[in-house]
């Protein structure tokens, strides 16, 4: 049974880190158009997340989109073909999707003089060193978005997932070894964020960029912990999947909803604005 459910879109999405590591590694044009298109979803998510308005009424806790689709994420798990297309449009009334009340005093993007403003750069992540490799694996399987149990046997998804883990490993640590030993994204998504926060310091808006791994260090648990620490109090979720899919940006989602709930003092939105960029596919470059 566990070796069906490697051979599917689990056994795939195990190869993704790798695949994007060589890619990354090998085509330094590909990259910096990347970060271009990447930088320009985020700028824009800034200048929607600062719209330059009081709010009067605070809405339900739980992620925000900047699109079409508004309200909470729920937590609950959708099929996997059933997942929408979260296209995203940057109307200023639909951000937040609370009701406007008197303007305030605001300014560049409509930010306002004490405001902090983060930048959440979400990723697979990956082991640096080839001893990681197999926890890092257990960790991606682990996941329910990646391998679906039906109830019964709810409690064994560590048990397949460990089985699985020590399964690929070997093969695994060969594609790690022959791009150096470990994988780069983390230094790639970190460069990414750098330049990002110095593109919207030359367009006049102050930011610090955050970077929250799903499967691997720093796991997003440790920047969200990191950006309250900081006070940030604007905060732009930016996914480095440009499409949205529910094993990728959905499962980031859904972790970052959990926390949300579990902590309503630290992300009431009375006194903390965040907006999530869904997807930026099909964004201008």
């Amino acid at each position: 049974m566990q070796d069906n459910m490697d051979a599917g879109s689990a056994s795939r999405r195990s190869d993704a880190d790798d695949v994007y590591a060589r890619r990354s590694a090998t085509f330094g044009g590909a990259r910096r158009s990347r970060i271009s298109r990447v930088g320009c979803a985020a700028i824009v998510a800034v200048t929607c997340l600062a719209g330059g308005e009081a709010f009067s009424t605070a809405p339900a806790l739980g992620l925000r989109r900047a699109g079409r689709i508004n309200g909470a994420l729920s937590s609950a798990r959708r099929p996997a073909v059933a997942a929408p297309q979260m296209a995203a449009t940057w109307s200023l009334s639909n951000v937040f999707n609370r009701g406007v009340a008197d303007k305030v005093s605001v300014g560049i993007a409509g930010l306002k003089p004490d405001d902090k403003v983060g930048i959440l750069l979400l990723n697979l992540g990956g082991p640096e060193k080839l001893t990681e490799v197999e926890d890092f694996l257990f960790n991606l399987f682990n996941d329910e978005d990646i391998i679906r149990l039906p109830g019964p046997v709810k409690p064994l998804q560590g048990f397949i997932a460990r089985y699985i883990a020590s399964g690929r490993a070997p093969q695994s640590r060969e594609a790690y070894a022959s791009i150096g030993g470990g994988s780069p994204l983390t230094k790639l998504t970190t460069e990414q964020g750098d330049k990002l926060a110095e593109e919207l310091g030359r367009r006049g808006v102050e930011a610090k960029s955050y970077v929250g791994m799903r499967y691997w260090y720093p796991f997003t648990e440790e920047a969200v912990d990191q950006i309250l620490s900081d006070g940030i109090n604007r905060l732009v979720i930016l996914p480095m999947y440009p499409q949205y899919s529910i094993s990728t940006t959905g499962s980031s989602m859904r972790l970052l909803d959990q926390m949300i709930k579990k902590d309503s003092k630290q992300w009431d939105p009375r006194v903390f604005d965040h907006t999530v960029v869904p997807d930026w596919f099909d964004h201008p470059g």
